[in-house]
């Protein structure tokens, strides 16, 4: 997105290699105070190495980073910034509280430790060893360890990874508390259905560049794949010969149409649509244009480049 005044998080030109691996290809980014961001890609796209450039656990090749105005890692960036990252925050021989409490006294204006169980919802588990946490309630203990520090951004990596579906609603609920105070939120997940639910901008990384940086429903729009359902006295090979039909098959009476633009193939179709009947028109899920994207190179992924 275009810089302005108001950005908190600035790369120009971004590029990190591990060995003869490009990481991170000349990235350009502007994050604004207050966005809410679903960060997406295959494994392998950059998405952790992104964000460990940010919190200025690795150096960047050639570029700039700039947080807060200054330079990754330093006090200022550490005093404001809290992540949950894929590894779980390990401190043995502490119970949950007593480990809440001691990152809590790293800040000068830390989350009350009452706020943190609440957020977390392991309240009945204060007492607890982390020995005797199961996996999900650690991944409830990390998140609590980043928002301690009551940080105004949280770069949050599989943060439902190992969550039972009880935990997953809870955490969501905490986003939406967070995304009320006015936090700067970085979500990856695998769980796409999530990232559609709670980010207001979308970026999708392949092979370390940025695919597609903008708003979900700009994303949505550029791409119009869609899937056709319905029952036909038709032969399904009546239907594969227009191109706007990707896929098509037949089971029992319903016909089952991938569609490279729905509302093309409906104008299209007016000639025969007295000949089909129970007709269901769906648009293409997230999952399935990520899927698009990435993998296919999407028919619009020039413009989506430019979406923002």
């Amino acid at each position: 997105m275009v810089s302005n005044m108001s950005s908190i998080i600035e790369l120009k030109n971004v590029s990190k290699k591990f060995k003869q691996l490009s990481a991170i290809s000349n990235v350009n980014l502007s994050v604004d105070e207050g966005e809410i961001i679903g960060l997406v890609g295959e494994n392998g796209a950059g998405k952790t190495t992104l964000i460990n450039l940010i919190l200025g656990l690795q150096k960047p090749d050639t570029g700039q980073i700039k947080v807060f105005g200054t330079n990754p890692g330093t006090t200022v960036c550490r005093n404001q910034i809290g992540a949950m990252l894929q590894e779980n925050v390990s401190i043995k021989n502490l119970h949950v509280d007593e480990s809440f409490q001691l990152v809590r006294s790293f800040y000068t204006h830390p989350l009350s430790l009452e706020k943190l169980l609440t957020l977390t919802g392991l309240r009945e588990f204060r007492r607890h060893n982390m020995s005797a946490l199961s996996g999900g309630q650690r991944r409830q203990l990390a998140f609590g360890i980043a928002l301690a520090g009551n940080p105004r951004v949280i770069f949050l990596d599989e943060p439902t990874v190992g969550l039972d579906s009880i935990a997953r609603k809870q955490f969501w609920q905490s986003i939406e508390q967070l995304r009320h105070q006015g936090k700067t939120l970085f979500v990856t997940s695998h769980y796409l259905e999530e990232i559609e639910a709670v980010a207001e901008r979308l970026l999708i990384l392949q092979h370390g560049k940025i695919k597609f940086d903008g708003p979900l429903d700009a994303l949505t729009s550029l791409y119009s794949g869609a899937t056709a359902t319905f029952e036909s006295e038709l032969a399904v090979n009546y239907f594969k010969t227009s191109p706007l039909v990707l896929e098509a098959e037949k089971h029992g009476d319903k016909i089952t149409l991938k569609l490279s633009d729905g509302d093309l193939w409906l104008l299209e179709s007016q000639h025969f649509l007295d000949k089909i009947h129970r007709l269901s028109l769906m648009p293409n899920s997230l999952n399935e244009i990520f899927t698009d994207v990435t993998q296919t190179g999407g028919r619009n992924h020039e413009s989506a480049m430019h979406a923002n």
